[in-house]
């Protein structure tokens, strides 16, 4: 029975996270400017960005010729060594059209 008891403290204690976010994981991430981007890295901004599962509010520059606005889709290009995402303005995603058709019943109009 302790054998038991140590080997599932044991492997409860291996299920645990460090928590440390990595940056790195951003890479390529969609997300959304939440604070204005100034241009040519002119300004820092905020954007919300999911990373490693949780949607974070991280710190943002961009190279773009124009001002990111709140509300506007980014792509994380890179991260610089301390941690700012570098981001560039992107298109929202195009989304299927449905394909599925209806029918509508015939028309009952014999007597």
């Amino acid at each position: 029975m302790m054998t038991i008891m140590a080997a599932m403290f044991y492997y409860m204690k291996k299920l645990t996270d460090s928590g440390t976010l990595n940056y790195e994981n951003a890479i390529n991430a969609i997300g959304e400017v939440y604070l204005t981007i100034g241009a040519n890295r002119s300004k820092m901004g905020k954007v919300s960005v999911s990373v490693q599962g949780t949607l974070r509010e991280l710190d943002a520059i961009s190279d773009s010729l124009t001002e990111l606005k709140s509300g506007a889709l980014i792509k994380v290009i890179d991260v610089t060594s301390n941690g700012i995402l570098i981001v560039d303005e992107t298109v929202k995603p195009i989304e299927p059209i449905k394909t599925e058709t209806y029918e509508l019943p015939p028309n009952i109009t014999k007597l």
